[in-house]
Formats: C-alpha cells, structure tokens, sequence
C-alpha cells in the first residue's frame, strides 16, 4: 500500500500522473517541477492533504479529485485559468473557485449532495456538463452565458423544477432522466441542433414541449412520465422509425400515426387510459407492435393493410374485444394474446405463432429471443 513518493520535481517531462485508490497517501511532493503534465488524477485519496504548488502547473488540463476535506480546502486557494476538464468531483460542496476556471471544457460534478445552487456564468468555453444525481441542486445559474455547451446532463436532479436552455443554440445532447420535480424545461422549441433528448421518468411534467429539431433528433425518450396526458408535439417527428411510449399512464391519445410513413416499431406499453389505436391500419411499414398492459383499449383497425407486420404484441390488453385483419397478413408469424380476457375469438392464423401462456419466448426481429416474466 502506497504511503509515500519520492520527490517528482525532475520528471520534466511527465504529462499524466495517476494516484487512483492510494487510500494511505498524503504528500505528493514537487509538483510544480511538472512543468508538462497536463493530467493529474488524485481520485479516492481520502488522506491526502498536500499537493504542493498545484497552481503553478500551466500545462494542466485536467483535474480529477476525490472527496476529502483537505483537498475542497486546497480548492479554495486555487487558481487554474488553464484548466480544461474538471471530472468526477463527487460529493464535492460546490467549489467556490470554479469562475477562475476560465478555460474550463468539461465539467463533471455528479453526486455532489450538499450543492444547493451552482453559477456556470463564468465559463463561457464550457463544452460538456454534468451534475448527475445532485440531488439537492435546485437552480442553475449562467446557463444563458454558455454559447457553447453541446451536452447537458441533469438526470436525477430531483430538486430542480423548471429550467430555461433557450439560449444553448449549440445544444446537441440533452439528459433529465428522473427528475421527478421537473415540471418545465424551457427552450426546447428553439433548440434546433438537438439529436438526443432523455426526459424519461421526469414523473411532473404533462405536455411534451414543441421542439424544434425534428430534422437532426435521433432519440427521444418520454418513457414513464407518468403525468404526461399530450404529445401530440410528436406529428412533426414524421421520419421517426422507432417510437417507444411505455409507462405513460395518464396518456389519453397517440399523435397523429398516419403521418409517420416510415415507422418500423411502435412500443406503447402501459399507457392506461389509451382509448384509440384507430390510426395504426395507415402504418404500412410497420414490423413490430407492442402495446402490452393498455388496459383501457377495446378495439382495434381492420389491420389488413399493414402488409410488413411481423409480430403484434398485445399482453394483457384486458378490454380487448377483436382482433381484424391479421388473416391476410402474409408476414405475420407471431401474436402475443396473453392475459385478454375479453378477447371474444382467437384469430386463425395458420402460419403465425400464436401465444396465450405467459412465459413462453417470443423473437423480436432487432434484440432475438425474449421471455416475458
């Protein structure tokens, strides 16, 4: 075990210094002789105390520090305008120092549980941030400041309730995953370089914002957004070719489908109060259908014009009443009928699979063999 290093003043030409998991070191000694390091990484050091004269190393691009009392003091005295990524300081306070940090490119500050308010206004060459799982952060100041910001992670921020990203035009990736205080998010509308949004589980938010960049989005997740009754922002999203809504309990109604000429996979899953699927007969490139546990469906289309469909799912669909149409599907082979109990008869499909038992294996076309628990 590790407890103690030799002077490294004359190692002129180290650029990476890595002390992970060093739990007994507490002295690093010449530092400033480090003239060309550009990463120092003193992670899980708990005991470390002394770093020397970090502020005298120029080249240093990259900081990555652990929790430890002594070092958020060493912090305070810090002034690293060079700096360029400051990763992964969990359970820090929220460093007083970071508006020295002029230069900064990357900035992680996941887990930083005692953090209550943080000011990016200073850090204007700010390319990536995250504050992942500070649970007690509540406003983000200076964002408007942050022209150059591409990815954004705020997910399990659960104190954070509105937030405004209208002026991140260079936005591309966007994450609020289990936010669940999170009501409204601002500037989504005009955010036109988005290609990845992540709002799932963000359990207080009811209408899907309008947003703007249907033409670079790539993924969109609104799963488990358990208030979320309107998304019909979604029709302008006609190039999707997979759209998954699962756990959207209070949605009442689909977007309109039939503009979605090239849809592949449709998942809608526990989306109770569902009443109309009435649109998907216009789906004639769609190959899977999942719409498990929509408890309030009764009918679906005459879905004869669904020429590529491959598999329908509808498991425990319970007011389910009739299934039309799949008997002149030539590409069906697999119907999950399971749990509908009022399913007045079972459609005769000679050459498709058809399933009422829970537990039996299913093949999905993209991920193979699936059981169902």
């Amino acid at each position: 075990m590790l407890r103690k290093l030799p002077d490294l003043s004359t190692l002129k030409h180290l650029s990476e210094l890595s002390l992970t998991v060093c739990s007994e070191l507490r002295e690093v000694k010449g530092l400033e002789g480090l003239v060309s390091l550009t990463m120092l990484d003193v992670l899980k050091c708990p005991k470390l105390s002394r770093l020397g004269k970090v502020e005298c190393l120029m080249s240093l691009r990259c900081l990555k520090m652990g929790p430890s009392e002594a070092l958020e003091r060493l912090m305070d005295r810090l002034e690293l305008s060079n700096l360029k990524v400051l990763p992964s300081c969990e359970n820090q306070v929220g460093f007083q120092v970071l508006n020295s940090f002029i230069c900064l490119e990357v900035l992680d500050l996941t887990k930083c549980m005692s953090m209550e308010r943080l000011d990016l206004s200073t850090l204007k060459l700010l390319r990536k941030a995250s504050v992942r799982k500070c649970k007690n952060l509540v406003e983000i100041r200076g964002l408007d400041s942050l022209v150059y910001l591409e990815r954004l992670d705020i997910s399990e921020c659960t104190s954070i309730k509105r937030l405004d990203i209208a002026k991140l035009k260079f936005l591309r990736y966007f994450w609020a995953s289990k936010c669940k205080n999170l009501s409204k998010v601002q500037g989504l509308d005009v955010l036109e370089c988005l290609e990845w949004v992540d709002i799932s589980g963000c359990t207080s938010i009811e209408i899907l914002p309008d947003l703007s960049c249907y033409n670079t989005l790539k993924f969109l997740n609104i799963n488990h957004c358990e208030k979320l009754r309107d998304i019909l922002a979604l029709e302008k999203f006609s190039s999707c070719q997979w759209l998954c809504i699962d756990g959207c309990k209070s949605l009442e109604k689909l977007p309109n489908l039939s503009k979605f000429e090239g849809l592949i996979e449709l998942i809608v899953k526990d989306c109770h109060e569902l009443l109309d699927m009435s649109e998907l007969k216009e789906l004639r490139s769609l190959e899977f259908i999942d719409m498990s546990r929509c408890k309030s469906i009764e009918h679906l289309p005459d879905m004869s014009m669904c020429k590529n469909l491959k598999c329908l799912v509808v498991r425990d669909c319970e007011k389910l009443i009739e299934l039309m149409g799949l008997g002149d599907l030539d590409t069906l082979w697999q119907v999950d009928i399971s749990g509908c109990k009022s399913l007045k008869q079972i459609p005769e499909l000679p050459g498709a699979h058809i399933m009422q038992n829970y537990g039996e294996p299913m093949f999905h076309p993209l991920y193979g063999t699936i059981t169902f628990s």
